[in-house]
């Protein structure tokens, strides 16, 4: 396949950066499965799930270890070809090689013994059938500064082919990040944040630097952008569909990698 898919450029709808990366997996992910049954592992409220499902011939179970999203998935996204269980996913309720596809993104950096956790995606895949697995790059996040305290580990592309390799016999992985123009909006938005700050009283500097700043890891980016948005009047940029790239050739700064993994080595 990367002769032939070198570039691509994912067509989101929805709005947020964080759902337009996500969505854009998922389209990613779907493009890739086999017929058959397919694993949503860690699938949150499950609309990840449902694009799935809108594959021919595929029907997908989710799965995730939280209650309640599973719950909320049931409510919004159960459908003809789509159920939803509550699980861990180092200890999945399925038989060995059950499924043909197995798809699980933004899962192994919250993951403390990732070795577990991929041994049981091999247990439960069949010999012929396909993983699509996606992490951040944490070169990236360290090169930007980006701290996420829900993630256990992140992984190089070095390591990350290498840990798979011990899976999988055949990996082949995929930058993901965003279109330089859009990175240049994100960088204009930055600046105009810097500039606007300079304009505030002394008192609400002082906040914001003393304050906001040490906290700002530990808040929802929903959240902190508005309240950048209503103190400074100033919007986070919204990419366009064509901001969102997977690419099987590098990319200047991919913030994650999409890896494709078939022939499982290990039950």
């Amino acid at each position: 396949m990367g002769a032939t898919r070198i570039r691509e450029r994912i067509d989101v709808q929805t709005s947020g950066l964080v759902y337009h990366e996500h969505h854009a997996r998922y389209l990613f992910a779907q493009s890739y499965l086999r017929p058959g049954w397919t694993l949503d592992v860690a699938c949150g409220v499950g609309y990840g799930a449902r694009i799935l499902s809108h594959r021919p011939r595929v029907s997908v179970i989710g799965v995730d270890v939280d209650e309640p999203a599973v719950r909320q998935a049931r409510r919004y996204f159960s459908g003809h070809r789509v159920c939803f269980v509550a699980a861990n996913g180092t200890a999945l309720p399925f038989d060995d090689g059950f499924f043909t596809n197995v798809v699980t993104l933004e899962t192994l950096e919250h993951i403390v013994d990732g070795d577990a956790f991929l041994h049981e995606i091999t247990r439960v895949v069949a010999d012929d059938g396909v993983c699509i697995l996606s992490t951040p790059n944490r070169s990236y996040s360290q090169a930007h500064q980006v701290v996420n305290p829900y993630h256990a580990r992140e992984y190089s592309r070095d390591e990350l082919v290498s840990m798979l390799l011990r899976y999988f016999a055949v990996v082949d992985v995929f930058d993901q990040g965003l279109d330089r123009r859009f990175r240049e909006e994100v960088r204009a938005y930055a600046a105009s944040i810097q500039q606007r700050k300079q304009r505030l009283n002394r008192p609400l500097r002082l906040v914001i630097d003393h304050v906001y700043r040490p906290i700002k890891h530990l808040i929802p980016a929903a959240i902190a952008n508005l309240f950048i948005r209503e103190l400074l009047r100033v919007s986070y940029p919204q990419p366009r569909p064509s901001d969102l790239i997977i690419s099987h050739e590098p990319l200047d700064e991919a913030s994650g990698f999409v890896a494709v993994c078939t022939c499982p080595l290990q039950r």
